[in-house]
């Protein structure tokens, strides 16, 4: 399969809320999940057996090109990219370093043979930053100083990137804050930009465009990229009456509607309104009972169990939240395990 394959492993365990057993013996709340991140990963010895009952994967969307700086905006320390699947840059096709659309559904198809559930990561509250690349590229922003695709890519340390960030809330042709909350001093989790990413308006309900540039993109690609990508969600990349989450929504329910896709790990849950979550989580489960439904030779359409939510909220430890199992989350990772790092004291 390719390069369909995984990057560095990491398995996890959570708990879930009582969630029953299905047919075929399966429960969410004594799944042994293993972690794997899509890009580089080889197995070494094809004739063992995970023992597992759920491979989460990275999330597949395309991922911004080129590197983004860390904490140090101005001097650009820290250089990293999108390989973790959390800097989405297209939600309407594959990254290409997963391989293509074809082998992904294959895998997938084969972990269901063998009763194992998929999971990706779900994120409804930024796009990924923008790179210097993208945007020369994509055509939505010039960056001074570099007008080559060598020159995008490679680590500069004298351009200021935070002052060029700030800028692109300003560009027609990108996201605009009629997508994008403007970074602002506040403690208010809603209303942040966190770690100074891209965020949504999330509360946001009133209509958008796309963005100017994605037209461009998906007008420039054509069929080229057919490979890593579906009729059906081609058929999403218009304009309609929809909110810049209810895009993102739609476009990730269309994944689970394509391949089955049994849960997710949501990421920044305390940062993105519950009701959102709602609305994902509902989507997500009308969608794979449509999967399911057009898949009757599939041993995975026989499942009763919903889509799975876990996600990462911050101190979560092992607190009870009401609000967030309302909203549709089974569970939430511990992040802080063992206790502040404190082997000593688990």
């Amino acid at each position: 399969m390719k390069k369909l394959i995984i990057l560095a492993l990491a398995a996890t365990m959570f708990a879930a809320c009582g969630k029953k057993a299905v047919e075929d013996g399966f429960a969410w709340n004594k799944a042994t999940v293993y972690f794997v991140l899509v890009d580089r990963f080889c197995n070494g010895d094809s004739t063992t057996d995970l023992g597992v009952d759920v491979v989460w994967l990275t999330d597949p969307y395309e991922q911004v090109h080129g590197w983004v700086p860390g904490s140090g905006w101005v001097v650009n320390d820290f250089p990293h990219y999108g390989y973790h699947g959390y800097y989405p840059l297209d939600y309407t096709q594959m990254d290409k370093n997963f391989g293509t659309i074809e082998e992904y559904r294959a895998l997938i198809d084969e972990l269901h043979a063998q009763g194992i559930r998929v999971m990706e990561g779900a994120n409804i509250n930024d796009i990924g930053y923008p790179t210097y690349l993208d945007a020369l590229q994509q055509g939505f922003a010039t960056v001074p100083g570099i007008d080559t695709e060598t020159a995008a890519v490679e680590h500069r340390r004298d351009i200021n990137y935070g002052a060029w960030l700030e800028a692109m809330y300003d560009q027609p042709d990108w996201y605009t804050t009629e997508w994008l909350r403007r970074p602002a001093e506040t403690d208010d989790p809603y209303q942040m930009t966190l770690y100074g990413l891209p965020d949504y308006l999330t509360e946001k309900t009133e209509p958008v465009r796309l963005p100017a540039f994605l037209h461009r993109k998906w007008q420039r690609e054509g069929n080229d990229n057919d490979a890593w990508t579906w009729p059906a969600m081609k058929a999403l990349r218009k304009d309609t009456t929809l909110a810049p989450d209810d895009y993102v929504i739609r476009y990730i329910a269309a994944w689970v509607e394509e391949f089955g896709i049994d849960g997710f790990r949501c990421d920044v849950v305390g940062y993105v309104h519950p009701w959102r979550w709602k609305q994902l989580h509902d989507a997500c489960n009308e969608a794979l009972n449509r999967w399911r439904a057009k898949h009757p030779e599939q041993a995975a359409s026989k499942w009763t169990d919903e889509v799975m939510f876990t996600g990462d909220y911050d101190d979560a430890y092992i607190t009870h939240l009401p609000e967030y199992e309302a909203n549709g989350f089974n569970s939430m990772v511990n992040m802080m395990f063992p206790k502040d790092g404190d082997l000593t004291g688990v």
